[in-house]
């Protein structure tokens, strides 16, 4: 399990740096060079945005269902009278 989470991870930084090349050629070509690693940092900057915020999102699920499980094991609530 720890190989395919690896392998996921390589998988996700690849198509980033991918991404990333894309842009800066494409940026390049039309709109000029000089643009085009400033908008490469921009895509980093939202890719990365997007991780964090992912990652916050998983871990409060995460709580929530904890919380919820609590709860309906109390008894306590609409939940847990059933």
């Amino acid at each position: 399990m720890l190989r395919d989470e690896r392998q996921g991870k390589t998988l996700k930084w690849l198509l980033m740096i991918l991404g990333a090349i894309l842009i800066g050629v494409i940026s390049g070509l039309t709109m000029g060079w000089q643009y085009a690693p400033g908008l490469v940092l921009i895509y980093f900057g939202v890719a990365w945005g997007a991780e964090l915020g992912q990652k916050k999102r998983r871990e409060t699920e995460a709580y929530r269902e904890q919380w919820l499980q609590k709860r309906k094991s109390e008894g306590t609530g609409p939940e847990g009278q059933g």
